[in-house]
């Protein structure tokens, strides 16, 4: 047993990297990063801002595993619009349409992650689109360990 609670308890603060991957379908998009100057450095060419609940939980230099459901990645104007939010344009590899929300999967540096459409539009792999992260929604684990910090 790796982690005990309410279901969504453990969907929205898993306990760890296992959980994570786990609980949810899509199961949570996961990325390595490491911390510099308030920001996670993911590669040359990303770096997302720290957010507000993270800073205190980790040191300049730290190397982490951030998570991010689906739910917090979405082409912009189609789901929510988060008051701290961090934009970026990306390439669709695959559209996978569910009837009344549609999956994307979107290149991020050298990861692929998978961006939840709650109002769906037509897509067409290959399109290129502007998302946005819910800062917020952001979960950081120990690389080392796996543990959420």
């Amino acid at each position: 047993v790796e982690q005990v609670g309410r279901p969504e308890e453990i969907f929205h603060g898993p306990a760890n990297v296992f959980v994570a991957q786990f609980v949810g379908s899509p199961p949570m998009n996961l990325f390595d990063a490491v911390i510099e100057w308030g920001h996670l450095r993911v590669s040359e060419e990303i770096s997302l801002p720290l957010p507000g609940h993270l800073r205190g939980r980790v040191s300049a230099g730290d190397r982490v595993v951030v998570g991010l459901r689906s739910d917090g990645l979405f082409p912009q104007r189609h789901g929510l619009e988060p008051e701290e939010r961090w934009t970026f344009t990306s390439r669709v590899n695959i559209v996978e349409p569910q009837g009344s929300e549609t999956l994307l999967f979107i290149d991020f540096g050298p990861n692929e992650l998978v961006s939840k459409m709650i109002k769906p539009i037509p897509v067409r792999e290959g399109e290129e689109l502007s998302f946005a992260v819910d800062l917020s929604e952001l979960k950081l684990f120990d690389r080392a360990s796996g543990h959420i910090l």
